[in-house]
């Protein structure tokens, strides 16, 4: 592509990225002058599957993928210093490389730049430092990600961000997969963390830890990693280790705050984005259930079931095809069923009342139309 999809670059009319070869021109023009990003608005509008089956099921590699991704911002005198809106979609099958680089990621270096609202699952990275989403962040933001991927760095290498400094915040994040066995500095959220902050996040991946090497940290606040997949690690006192029990239960969600969400039997999540393990539950096509933000100011909350007893849980993310009949359930925090009458569902692309019908405790029906819909109360 040469290039986006629409849009002029601002807060209120970013560059539209809907398919691989955009994002590849985004890697393009950061590669050849990282600055013309400075400040420029650029939002996901599609899920972007760039390969299949990249990763086995316990996250090593899975032969060699057919496309392999350029990464953005891949020198140090040309970072990313944009604004990134995953707009709650995916990327899929990343297989990241950088022959002769140090520093290898999905964003090689950022700097002054945002990063929010994004999961990228089934996704692969290899080089001497190696980050899945991001390799060296600078004085930037990294907000309400899942990352679910193989980190192959013989340095220091992670999952979410390997190298972190100069007052980065990162925030609302959750990462599954694998950091290598062989990296002399693994450490699944962060490898080396310094001057910086980190709130809300939770690690599942097979590492020694979350961190490796924290120097001068700001703030680390509310970090945990599930000791079930292998990390016993007890020598830092910033983060805690918990079971997965300890982790799949509604307490956690609630001590994590109002940005995560809580099934029985999964991790907390973010609305909108996949639960952990369901990176396959999010399809490039069809239609969305969105939900606005309450009128108190309250996040809500929303399941879908298979069928109307509510008992088989569908990942949040999933889109659902015209015609399709849908059950979900819908809270307002703090956890509170809506009373019939005061949830409506709005047809996007006509504005129209979808008609709900109350089939369980808190659970309701309606057919998907032909576009996606706006749950509000």
């Amino acid at each position: 592509a040469d290039s986006f999809a629409g849009g002029t670059g601002t807060q209120d009319d970013p560059y539209l990225i809907s398919n691989g070869a955009e994002l590849a021109y985004l890697a393009k023009i950061t590669n050849e002058n990282g600055m013309q990003t400075s400040g420029v608005y650029y939002k996901l509008t599609e899920d972007i599957y760039l390969n299949e089956e990249v990763l086995t099921e316990d996250f090593y590699l899975n032969g060699t993928p057919e496309n392999v991704f350029t990464p953005i911002g891949c020198r140090e005198t040309n970072k990313f210093r944009g604004n990134f809106d995953g707009n709650f979609h995916v990327i899929k099958g990343a297989y990241t490389l950088l022959e002769n680089a140090s520093y290898v990621g999905f964003f090689c270096y950022i700097d002054n730049a945002t990063i929010r609202n994004l999961s990228m699952v089934d996704s692969y990275v290899r080089g001497y430092q190696s980050g899945v989403l991001v390799c060296h962040a600078l004085n930037s933001t990294i907000s309400q990600c899942y990352v679910e991927g193989y980190s192959e760095g013989s340095g220091y290498s992670t999952v979410l961000a390997c190298m972190v400094s100069n007052n980065t915040t990162i925030e609302n994040c959750y990462v599954s997969g694998r950091v290598t066995e062989s990296s002399m500095r693994p450490g699944s959220l962060c490898a080396w963390f310094e001057s910086s902050q980190i709130t809300n996040c939770f690690s599942t991946a097979y590492s020694p830890h979350p961190f490796d090497e924290v120097r001068n940290a700001n703030s680390i606040q509310r970090v945990y990693e599930c000791s079930d997949f292998g990390s016993n690690f007890t020598g830092h006192s910033t983060y805690s280790n918990l079971t997965k029990e300890q982790m799949q239960s509604a307490g956690f969600a609630a001590h994590l705050g109002e940005a995560f969400q809580f099934v029985e039997g999964h991790y907390p999540f973010i609305e909108g984005l996949p639960m952990v393990g369901e990176s396959n539950a999010t399809r490039a096509s069809g239609y969305r259930v969105n939900v606005a933000k309450m009128p108190n100011g309250k996040y809500s909350s929303i399941c879908f079931y298979d069928d109307y007893d509510g008992t088989d849980v569908k990942n949040p993310s999933t889109r659902m095809d015209a015609g399709e009949k849908v059950y979900m359930k819908l809270t307002i925090r703090p956890r509170m069923l809506l009373q019939e009458g005061s949830l409506k569902l709005t047809n996007d692309a006509t504005g129209s009342q979808i008609r709900l019908v109350s089939v369980a405790d808190g659970i309701w029906s309606f057919t998907m139309p032909e576009s996606s819909v706006t749950a509000t109360a």
